[in-house]
C-alpha cells in the first residue's frame, strides 16, 4: 500500500469562514485524501519518488540495503521513466540492478560510487545515460549500451577499472570526455559508425587495449584521447578526421605504426610523445604545422619523411628520437624549433630547409654520430647551443646569410677541424667553439665585430675549473679587425691578410636527369679547378678540370647534391666551400597511376576494383596496408585485366588498397599512400 507524504504545513489547518475548524477527531470529516492526491513527492518502499507533469514517476533516492535490485516498472499505476541524479549514489550493497524497459533516463551520478555493483542491464527504451551515471563503479565487468541510447555524459564509466568489454550504441554520436577513463582492463571496444568525435580522456590509461579502429564518420579525437593507454599496438584513424587532439596517444608506448589521414593540417603538441616503440608514421600532405614534441622520445623511430605541405616544426618535436639516421627537412619549413631533433643520438646527416631563417637553440644538441649537416643559405642566425655534443661533425659551413652564431652553438663538437664562416658574419657567441681539439686553424672574416670570451682556441679543464688555451691555434683575420684583437688579447698566433682575396668560384648549375652541368667564375692565378662534393660527413673532390664548367653524370634522378669547384692558386688548394651550391636533378619522368573505382556487395561482404589500364603496363598488382605496412595480396594480375573481386570479408572491418602497375620489369611503388581507396566492410 502506498504511503503517501504530505508536501506543505497547509494540512495542519483549514480556515473557514474566518474560523478555525475542530480537530478532525471531533468533526468526523477529514480533507486527507485531497491533499494527498495532489502530492507529488511520494514515498514506496524503499524508494523515494516524484510523480512528473506528465504522469510519469522517476526514482529519486533508493536508500535500501539490498543487494539484488529490481526497479519496479510502475508506482501507484505510473509508469518509472527516470533514474534520477545520486539515486543509488555511494551504495555500496547493490550488487545487481534490474532496469525496467519503462526507463528512459539514467541520471546524472545514478549509481555513482556503487563499488560493488557487478551486473545491470541497460534496457532498450534508455536515450541518454547520464554525467558519471557509473563513475567508480569498480566492479562491473562489462555492460551493453542499446541503440536507443543517443548520448552518454562526460565521466560516465570513469574508474570501472574491471570492465573488460563494451558494446555501445549504433546511434551514439559521441564519445565525451572522460567517459571511460581508467578503465584499465578494458580490453575491446567496438566504436560505431555514428560517432563523430571522440572526448577528452575519453580512454585514457585503458592498459587492455590493444587495438582501435575508428569508424570512417568521425572527425575529432579530443586531447589526451589515448594517454597511457601503453599496449595498445594498432590505430586506425580515418581520412574523416580532421583534428586530433594534444598528446592523444602520448605514452602510447606498444604503438608500432600510424599513419596520419588527409584531412588533419596539425599534429599538435605531444600527440605522440614517449610511444617508444612507434617505428613507422606515414604524415600525409594535408599538414602543415609538427607541434611541440609531438614525436618527443619516440626511440624507435628510425625514419621520418617530412613532407613538403609542413612549414613549421615545433620545439622538441622529435626531441631524444635516438634512433632516427638520418633527416631531410623540406624547403617549405620556414622555421624549426628550440630542441626539435635534440637527444637524436643515431642521427648521422641533417638537410635544412633552404627557407630557414634561424637554426634554433639546442635544435641537433647532442646529437654525437651527426656527421653531416648542410645549413640552408636563407640561414641568418645560429642558435645556443644548436649543435652542441655532436661529436661526430667533422666539417662545417657556416653560409654567407649567417650574420650571428649563438654561444656554445658548436660547444664539445671534439672532432670538427674545418669551419668556414659567412662572409657576412658580426657575432660569435661565448664558447661557440669550445672544447673542439681538432680545430687547428680559422679564417676569421672582416665583418665579424663581436668575438665573445672563449668563443675560439679553449677548451674547458673540469678538473682545475679554468679555460685553458690550445697551443697549436692559430687564426688568419684582416689588419685591425676583431679577428685580429681576439688573437692578440688572448695570446694566439695568427696570420694577417691585407685583404680577402677572392679565391672562391661563382658556381652555377643546369641539371638533367642523371647528370649536371656546373660553370663557375674564374679565378684570378687558379692553375687549376676541383669539382667537389659533400658526401659522408665531408667534402671530396669528384673531377679536376683546367676550364671553368664542368659535366657530372651517372647521377641519380630526383636526387639532391651538394656541390663547389676551389681554385689551386700557388700550388695550394684553396678549401673554402662557403659558396658551395645544393643541386636537385629533374625526377623521372612522372609515372601514370591506375585511377580505381570500388563497387561494393553489402550481400556478399565482398568488394571489386576497376582501375583504368596503364600504358605498357606488363601485369598489375593489388597491395592492402596492414598493421602499419603494405602487404601484397595478388600480384600476378595479366594487363589484359583491369578489375580485381576480393573473397568474402569480415563485416565492421575497414581496408586500405592500392592498385600497381609493372612497367619495364619495375613496380611502381611511388605514392602509395596519396592514390590508396579505402572501402568498410558493412
Amino acid at each position: 500500500m502506498m504511503k503517501k507524504r504530505l508536501v506543505s504545513a497547509v494540512c495542519a489547518l483549514v480556515m473557514t469562514g474566518g474560523m478555525i475548524a475542530a480537530p478532525l477527531g471531533e468533526s468526523g470529516f477529514s480533507f486527507l485524501p485531497d491533499v494527498a492526491a495532489s502530492a507529488e513527492e511520494l514515498v514506496y518502499g524503499d524508494y523515494r519518488c516524484y510523480v512528473r507533469g506528465d504522469g510519469t514517476v522517476k526514482i529519486e533516492k533508493y536508500n535500501g540495503k539490498s543487494e539484488v535490485v529490481e526497479i519496479p516498472d510502475s508506482i501507484d499505476g505510473k509508469p518509472v521513466t527516470i533514474i534520477d541524479y545520486s539515486a543509488f549514489i555511494n551504495n555500496t550493497s547493490v550488487t545487481k540492478v534490474i532496469i525496467p524497459n519503462t526507463v528512459t533516463l539514467i541520471g546524472d551520478n545514478a549509481f555513482s560510487g556503487c563499488e560493488n555493483l557487478t551486473e545491470i542491464n541497460i534496457p532498450d527504451g534508455v536515450k541518454s545515460i547520464g554525467t558519471k551515471a557509473f563513475y567508480s563503479c569498480k566492479n562491473l565487468t562489462e555492460i551493453t549500451i542499446p541503440d536507443s541510447v543517443t548520448s552518454i555524459g562526460d565521466h560516465a564509466f570513469c574508474f570501472c577499472e574491471n570492465i573488460t568489454g563494451v558494446v555501445l550504441s549504433e546511434n551514439l554520436t559521441k564519445i565525451g570526455n572522460y567517459v571511460f577513463y581508467d578503465c584499465s582492463n578494458l580490453t575491446s571496444i567496438n566504436i560505431p559508425g555514428s560517432v563523430k568525435s571522440i572526448g577528452t580522456y575519453a580512454f585514457r590509461n585503458c592498459l587492455g587495449l590493444t587495438s582501435v579502429n575508428i569508424p570512417d564518420g568521425v572527425t575529432s579525437i579530443g586531447n589526451f584521447a589515448f594517454l597511457e593507454c601503453k599496449n595498445l599496438e594498432y590505430i586506425s584513424i580515418p581520412n574523416s578526421v580532421t583534428s586530433i587532439g594534444i598528446s592523444a596517444f602520448m605514452s602510447c608506448s606498444s604503438l608500432k605504426s600510424v599513419t596520419i589521414p588527409d584531412g588533419v593540417n596539425s599534429i599538435v603538441s605531444g600527440t605522440f610523445s614517449s610511444c617508444s616503440s612507434l617505428k613507422s608514421v606515414n604524415i600525409s600532405d594535408s599538414v602543415t604545422d609538427i607541434g611541440e614534441g609531438a614525436f618527443g622520445g619516440c626511440k624507435n623511430l628510425t625514419e621520418i619523411t617530412i613532407p613538403d605541405s609542413v612549414t613549421n616544426i615545433g620545439n622538441s618535436a622529435f626531441y631524444y628520437c635516438e634512433n632516427l639516421t638520418e633527416i631531410t627537412i623540406p624547403d617549405s619549413v620556414t622555421s624549426i624549433g628550440s630542441y626539435a631533433f635534440n637527444g637524436c643520438k643515431n642521427l648521422t646527416k641533417a638537410v635544412l630547409s633552404k627557407k630557414l631563417t634561424s637554426v634554433s637553440d639546442s635544435a641537433f644538441g647532442d646529437c654525437p654520430k651527426l656527421k653531416s649537416v648542410t645549413i640552408g643559405y636563407g640561414v641568418e642566425s645560429i642558435g645556443s647551443e644548436a649543435f652542441i655534443n655532436c661529436g661526430s661533425l667533422t666539417s662545417v659551413t657556416i653560409p654567407d646569410s649567417v650574420v650571428e652564431i649563438g654561444k656554445r652553438a658548436f660547444c664539445n663538437c671534439s672532432k670538427l677541424q674545418t669551419v668556414y664562416l659567412s662572409k657576412n658574419l658580426e657575432i660569435i657567441g661565448k664558447e661557440a667553439f669550445r672544447n673542439v681539439s681538432y680545430l687547428k686553424n680559422i679564417f676569421i672574416p672582416e665583418s665579424v665585430t663581436t668575438i665573445d670570451s672563449n668563443a675560439l682556441g679553449y677548451y674547458y679543464d673540469s678538473n682545475n675549473k679554468a679555460y685553458v688555451k690550445y697551443d697549436d691555434f692559430k687564426i688568419y683575420c684582416i689588419k685591425d679587425s676583431a679577428g685580429e684583437k681576439y688573437a692578440i688579447d688572448n695570446g694566439f698566433e695568427y696570420e694577417l691578410r691585407e685583404a680577402e682575396v677572392n679565391t672562391i668560384p661563382e658556381v652555377t648549375s643546369t641539371p638533367d636527369h642523371n647528370s649536371v652541368n656546373l660553370t663557375w667564375t674564374e679565378v684570378e692565378g687558379a692553375e687549376k679547378y676541383a669539382v667537389c662534393g659533400f658526401a659522408n660527413g665531408d667534402w671530396q673532390i669528384l673531377a679536376k678540370t683546367d676550364g671553368t664548367s664542368y659535366t657530372l653524370e651517372k647521377l641519380k634522378a630526383g636526387t639532391e647534391y651538394r656541390l663547389a669547384v676551389i681554385a689551386k692558386v700557388g700550388g695550394k688548394w684553396e678549401q673554402d666551400f662557403s659558396k658551395a651550391i645544393v643541386v636537385t636533378t629533374k625526377p623521372e619522368e612522372i609515372p601514370v597511376y591506375p585511377e580505381v573505382t570500388v563497387e561494393y556487395s553489402e550481400k556478399y561482404h565482398q568488394f571489386r576494383l576497376n582501375w583504368t589500364a596503364v600504358p605498357n603496363a606488363q601485369n598489375y598488382g593489388v597491395a592492402v596496408y596492414l598493421a602499419g605496412r603494405w602487404k601484397v595480396q595478388k600480384q600476378d594480375i595479366p594487363a589484359t585485366t583491369t578489375l580485381f573481386t576480393s573473397p568474402k570479408l569480415r563485416a565492421g572491418q575497414t581496408y586500405k588498397m592500392v592498385v600497381c602497375a609493372k612497367v619495364d620489369g619495375k613496380w611502381d611503388l611511388s605514392n602509395l599512400n596519396s592514390r590508396a581507396v579505402t572501402v568498410a566492410v558493412k
